[in-house]
């Protein structure tokens, strides 16, 4: 079973097709690279992924237990860090969000 299923998948803003009746899915283990101009989709299908944007149709389906996580593309300016120590600060408190998650339930 792949990790994650989108099926018949429609999006569109105002009168911008995105996705129309599309399917995508992730399996375990598989790398993705999404490629394309600007304004194609690939940001709004990785927030659509991780949760950030609804659907206009289909439906998104994850195995049990899969984490996303989403870093986004406008980093904050004027940090005196690397970026390796800022994806660092990011998944510390993706893992400080989960553990909180976790300990509400």
């Amino acid at each position: 079973m792949s990790l994650i299923n989108i099926h018949n998948a429609s999006l569109s803003f105002s009168n911008l097709q995105i996705l129309e009746k599309s399917t995508f899915h992730i399996n375990k283990n598989e790398r993705v690279c999404l490629i394309g101009k600007n304004g194609a989709g690939k940001s709004t299908l990785l927030k659509i992924i991780n949760k950030k944007q609804d659907l206009d149709e289909g439906q998104i389906i994850y195995k049990k237990n899969t984490t996303t996580a989403y870093l986004e593309q406008n980093n904050p300016k004027n940090l005196n860090i690397s970026i390796y120590d800022f994806i660092a600060l990011g998944l510390k408190e993706h893992e400080k969000n989960k553990k909180n998650t976790q300990t509400k339930l």
